[in-house]
């Protein structure tokens, strides 16, 4: 199993390709080292399996979340991050 796990929201693409860029740089030193996953089709267990979390979050228009991370944000809030490392990017 990877040991990151990438989640992403998207509109328009861009952050999903950022996503897979990303990982495609962790492919060099080990193509087994990241899965990428859109958080619109996601759930709380398969983000709490992994160690470490990158999360891609992009805003539009005067700052506003992106839908699916809008729509997801609830559950996010309640989950327990304890021991985990997390990084954040975010394109607008």
């Amino acid at each position: 199993m990877a040991k990151i796990g990438l989640f992403y929201g998207s509109n328009t693409g861009k952050t999903e390709m950022v996503s897979y860029l990303i990982k495609e740089e962790f492919d060099k030193i080990d193509p087994s080292l990241v899965e990428v996953h859109n958080i619109g089709s996601s759930t709380p267990e398969q983000i709490l399996k992994y160690e470490y979390l990158i999360f891609g979050i992009p805003t539009w228009n005067t700052g506003q979340m992106q839908d699916d991370w809008e729509n997801f944000l609830p559950q996010l809030k309640k989950m327990d991050f304890n021991g985990k490392k997390v990084a954040m990017f975010g394109l607008g």
